[in-house]
């Protein structure tokens, strides 16, 4: 009796586990994109221009924007198993396809940016069916803790990984070293597959979805539309600078492939402590002094990457600080944003209002990272200019845009519910 009373505690430990290597599995192909410097310095290696390794990172927001709304229906449609199988079969799919790009040099760039077109598609099916999953298995007061050891894990687990590639890649790594390591990363993603397969989820039914009606709350939530503009117009600003400053590094500064990997992973160390802290900084400083020191920290990060050139004394050791603290500031904008948005999502709605606010943010993340990409490429910038004695190229005036932006973006803060929290509007911190 006591073996079958127990039996539904072991089946939820085993889901929640199940749902951790999940993440673990599929992380790789997520960080890899977002965060490493793996596909730029592979890129690199094949001649592409830094104009389309720039617009390589804005494909997923590009791709997210028409696709992330439409896709919440299909989880209800076709069940949320059967969605996940399809977002790593697309995984997959684009990964193998990048990492084939070597193999055709003449059409390195064509191909390259195939495979992350077919891999950015595969995101919003993932993202659509990963909460429904969560919301099945997981206890209420199971999920905050979930999310942090979540991320803190799989930052921990890729962070390692990438530290290794890094030093294994030498000054110059060969194509078929980064081929291995690409092609590894996608056939992960099989994990996932078998993780999410091995779920034990309560019977899922077919429910009709009316999309419109569910649109049309979110549309009339004054709050959420204006803090979902407000991260719209921020990450529009601020989300280049990441992979602007990876390739500033190999391409402006000409540092090695194994400087510049490195470097990026003190970067992921900063995303790790931001997740661990974010908490506890929230709790004891507040949504709105928590996003107000975000918003600065957009502004400064930049102007000081703008400080680095060849010159500089100690430039490694200051491009890995700068570069900690930038995505360690990503961290607590990324975690504010999916605070707000549960926050700010009307009782019954969450699904639709996070799509919405992810729709608004992958809008900046696309035109920023696709504006800069355009600069880069077609020559509008100088290659060097001076003001007051002090030369800059073109690296560093997308920079000093950037922060200009962050700064301009500084108007938008009164419309942030957490700084101005006065209205008749559903609001829960």
């Amino acid at each position: 009796m006591a073996a079958v009373c127990s039996s539904p505690d072991k089946i939820h430990r085993r889901n929640v586990l199940l749902a951790y290597a999940s993440t673990w599995f599929g992380c790789f192909t997520d960080v890899m994109l977002d965060s490493s410097a793996i596909i730029i310095i592979y890129l690199n290696l094949l001649n592409v221009a830094s104009s389309v390794i720039m617009f390589s990172t804005a494909i997923s927001g590009l791709a997210a924007i028409p696709l992330l709304i439409p896709a919440s229906p299909l989880v209800n449609r076709f069940g949320a198993k059967r969605v996940v199988t399809a977002s790593c079969i697309l995984s997959i799919c684009g990964f193998l396809t990048i990492a084939s790009a070597a193999f055709v040099p003449s059409c390195a760039s064509i191909i390259s940016l195939a495979g992350i077109i077919i891999y950015s598609a595969s995101r919003p099916l993932w993202a659509t069916s990963w909460y429904p999953i969560l919301a099945d298995i997981l206890r209420p007061e199971e999920r905050g803790s979930f999310f942090g050891k979540m991320r803190f894990s799989y930052n921990i687990i890729t962070g390692s990984v990438f530290y290794v590639v890094g030093l294994l890649m030498g000054k110059t790594p060969p194509a078929w070293l980064l081929q291995i390591v690409i092609a590894a990363a996608g056939l992960l993603v099989i994990g996932r597959h078998f993780c999410i397969a091995n779920l034990k989820l309560t019977e899922e039914k077919t429910v009709t979805f009316d999309l419109k009606k569910s649109f049309n709350i979110s549309i009339k939530n004054a709050p959420l539309v204006g803090f979902s503009a407000y991260s719209c117009f921020l990450s529009l600003a601020y989300t280049a600078i990441i992979p602007l400053a990876l390739i500033y590094m190999k391409k402006g500064l000409n540092l090695n492939a194994d400087t510049v990997q490195s470097i990026s992973t003190a970067g992921i160390a900063g995303s790790i402590i931001a997740f661990v802290i974010y908490g506890k900084i929230q709790k004891k400083f507040g949504m709105r002094n928590t996003q107000l020191a975000v918003h600065l920290m957009t502004v400064l990060i930049p102007m000081g990457f703008i400080l680095c050139r060849a010159n500089t004394p100690f430039l490694t050791a200051a491009l890995g600080v700068l570069l900690f603290f930038a995505y360690c500031n990503h961290a607590l904008f990324t975690c504010c944003f999916s605070h707000e948005c549960l926050s700010l999502s009307r009782p019954g709605n969450a699904a639709m209002a996070s799509a919405f606010a992810n729709t608004y943010n992958n809008i900046g993340i696309a035109v920023g990272r696709t504006v800069n990409s355009l600069l880069l490429g077609h020559g509008i910038l100088n290659s060097s200019w001076s003001w007051n004695g002090f030369v800059m190229n073109e690296f560093q005036s997308l920079f000093l845009f950037c922060a200009v932006g962050a700064l301009f973006c500084g108007l938008l803060l009164f419309i942030l519910p957490s700084v101005i929290p006065q209205h008749d509007d559903y609001y829960k911190p």
